[in-house]
């Protein structure tokens, strides 16, 4: 084979009843596989990027890092030390075998990369650097097979140690007619990542900001949500011990007070769990909220959210979100839907009635949500507000007061310390506003939560007992 691996000019040449290669590592029809992936596509076109991401998890792989441009997207993999990664031989026989089924980290990364290409119609280069040897590129696609071999080894391709994907989604851009405007090109999978990738335990950075957590997941990231509690399971027989969890995950509870600095840093919490949880509130400061559907249950694999669905039962102001952990279950061949076998009941059945042993808990400690919730750091959390609040001022004094901006450059000591002044009294005439509404709405706000929790209960026991009837699917 040609050390450039150009995987679908060589899926043509093996056409046919499958030929092996010299060292008899693989076989491989091309019409059977393309028909079995075909048949067996993902659910979403961006999806790759999650199977991808299952298989950094599977690795132990540090960070994965990704940088966009108008016409590619690289993603760089980095292993921990020492480097391990697979080898190209690896990576091109899994590519080439008809199997489907991602079992492997390896085969969840291959069946990723084919995706990209049988089904979003990307081309895509990669590079496997252990940091010794002399790397060679893999790719595939339209692009990338044009592209002459002295440009696939360019450096750019390869960042470091580890493993860089480069994928192109646009074709070589032409220069726009005159009138007309540069036609626009880009690759959207930070949506795909945030609503699938939240629980993933390797940190995964697009541009600079970290899309990994429970904080910035779409059950908390609404500015309508309050995080209650976050916390998890032990000791459940049908689930497997130690499920990975984001970086920031650990047993915490929140309070309708809690600064959401202070919610982001430790609170010395648990981290070992077998399925974890979260409890959050409808914020007491966006009025009334009818009652309704707002719990679900989420099945997690690799740090991948793989299916969910919701509970069925109404609450006035909590929502519980259970993510269980889906490793060692049977899945379809893309991953993404799970087979409701006997293992499969078992362990939702028994999460379902752990559960609601511990919610039975957190009814004694209802209290706890309206505490002052502070740390050794809050105080600058205070300051932190204060300058916040005072360069928001400074915006709306150069948007509309001229006589503000001239205090402030006429005499800068006086205009600051006097524009801080005024700010900060109106900052804390508003978190004593807010403290004072959420202090007043206790009595009626406890209440909700308590009926909420006793609603969940016993909604989480119903079905407990009802092993054979699946939970109400979104």
């Amino acid at each position: 084979m040609n050390a450039h691996h150009d995987l679908l000019s060589y899926l043509q040449g093996q056409a046919g009843e499958g030929v092996k290669d010299s060292e008899g590592d693989f076989t491989i029809s091309e019409e059977n596989a393309r028909k079995k992936l075909a048949r067996f596509a993902l659910p979403r076109e961006t999806a790759w990027i999650s199977k991808l991401l299952q298989a950094a998890v599977g690795w132990g792989m540090s960070s994965v890092s990704i940088h966009q441009s108008q016409a590619e997207t690289q993603i760089f993999f980095e292993p921990p030390e020492p480097v391990r990664i697979p080898t190209e031989r690896e990576v091109v026989n899994t590519l080439l075998s008809s199997k489907v089924v991602a079992e492997t980290p390896l085969e969840h990364f291959c069946l990723g990369l084919r995706a990209l290409v049988e089904q979003a119609k990307l081309s895509f280069l990669l590079i496997l650097h252990d940091g010794d040897s002399t790397f060679q590129p893999i790719y595939a696609g339209w692009f990338f097979a044009e592209m002459t071999e002295q440009a696939r080894m360019n450096k750019r391709f390869a960042r470091a140690p580890g493993l860089t994907l480069t994928v192109r989604h646009t074709p070589l851009l032409t220069a726009p007619r005159i009138g007309e405007l540069a036609p626009k090109h880009g690759l959207s999978i930070s949506q795909e990542l945030r609503d699938y990738a939240f629980f993933c335990p390797v940190p995964v950075v697009l541009g600079g900001l970290h899309l990994e957590g429970a904080l910035d997941s779409p059950m908390v990231a609404p500015s309508s949500v309050v995080p209650l509690v976050f916390s998890g399971l032990n000791g459940l027989n049908h689930s497997p011990g130690g499920m990975p969890l984001p970086p920031d995950y650990e047993e915490k509870q929140f309070s309708f007070l809690t600064h959401p600095r202070r919610a982001r840093r430790s609170y010395g919490g648990a981290r070992d769990f077998s399925c974890a949880y979260l409890l959050t509130a409808t914020s007491p400061f966006n009025g009334l909220v009818s009652a309704y559907r707002r719990s679900s249950f989420k099945w997690v694999r690799d740090g991948i959210l793989i299916q969910e669905s919701f509970l069925n039962v109404r609450t006035e102001v909590l929502s519980l979100h259970i993510l269980a952990d889906a490793r060692g279950l049977k899945t379809d061949l893309t991953g993404f839907q799970m087979l409701q076998d006997d293992l499969f009941h078992q362990r939702r059945t028994e999460v379902l009635g752990s559960l609601a042993q511990r919610l039975r808990e957190w009814e004694k400690k209802v209290d706890g949500f309206f505490r002052e919730d502070l740390d050794a750091e809050s105080p600058s959390d205070l300051e932190f507000d204060r300058e916040l609040a005072y360069q928001k001022r400074v915006k709306r004094l150069l948007r509309g007061s001229v006589a503000g901006i001239a205090l402030t450059l006429v005499n800068p000591p006086f205009g600051v310390a006097a524009t801080l002044g005024g700010v900060a009294s109106a900052y804390l005439s508003h978190c004593f506003a807010r403290s004072r509404q959420v202090l007043d709405d206790q009595k009626l706000l406890k209440e909700k939560i308590e009926r909420d929790l006793i609603a969940i209960t016993r909604e989480l026991e119903r079905l407990a007992h009802e092993a054979d009837e699946p939970v109400g699917s979104l």
